[in-house]
């Protein structure tokens, strides 16, 4: 019969499993293409259309928007020096 011109099948630009994984913890699975940190209700998209950004569903309309990585850090160290020139 004749030959199969059909190799094996191309891998997809963005493989499965190398997926973008945001610093911090706490985040959970909330769908194919984005995590959830439930404490400061941000998402992080992995892949699709806002690859590698931090969003916010707003609550009027619904949509997306960018915002900044959140605190996921309860405790942030602040270094404070006792004992000041200030005396």
């Amino acid at each position: 019969g004749p030959s199969s011109r059909f190799g094996p099948p191309t891998a997809p630009a963005q493989v499965p499993g190398e997926r973008l994984i945001p610093p911090g913890e706490g985040w959970v699975r909330y769908n194919d293409d984005m995590l959830r940190e439930p404490r400061s209700d941000v998402y992080f998209a992995q892949q699709g259309a806002h690859f590698g950004k931090y969003l916010m569903k707003d609550p009027k309309t619904s949509q997306w928007q960018t915002v900044s990585a959140p605190n996921t850090c309860t405790e942030t160290p602040i270094q404070v020096r006792a004992g000041g020139a200030n005396i």
